[in-house]
């Protein structure tokens, strides 16, 4: 597994087997990732349950707000009262998580129930100098089938 499975196997103490495979993303300039939840439908869920981590680290930094490129959540607010945005940095990592677990369980250990949390829609805003690359893996639920 990878770098980035470890972490996120290790920051949130659940079985590797429920960590989705990494995706590597680069964004030129004017690129963006609009407005978006990590939660997943109902209808895609079939292959280890609902979204409860994702882990995204920045693999370059983008210093000031000139450079663009910060991940921004629209319903979650800083210090300050306004929307909480994270600058890249390289190295630096967020995580967050796109739904909550209720804490109940089947027999075969599987969670039963996790909760979207809306608050958690964001979006990578547009990068305006240079380039902004990133890495993401997304937990679920329960165990992912090996296909």
């Amino acid at each position: 597994p990878s770098l980035i499975t470890k972490a996120t196997h290790f920051i949130q103490n659940i079985k590797i087997q429920q960590c989705e495979e990494p995706q590597i993303v680069r964004y030129q300039t004017s690129q963006e990732f609009t407005w978006h939840y990590d939660e997943l439908p109902t209808s895609s869920m079939e292959n280890g349950g609902q979204r409860i981590a994702t882990l995204l680290v920045y693999l370059n930094s983008l210093t000031d707000d000139q450079d663009g490129g910060a991940t921004v959540f629209r319903d979650l607010k800083d210090s300050q009262g306004q929307q909480l945005k994270v600058r890249p940095k390289r190295g630096n990592a967020l995580l967050f998580f796109p739904a909550t677990i209720s804490g109940e369980y089947d027999a075969t250990g599987n969670v039963n129930n996790a909760v979207p949390d809306d608050r958690t829609l964001h979006k990578g805003e547009p990068v305006k100098i240079s380039s902004k690359s990133s890495s993401s893996s997304s937990s679920s639920q329960n165990k992912q089938k090996v296909i």
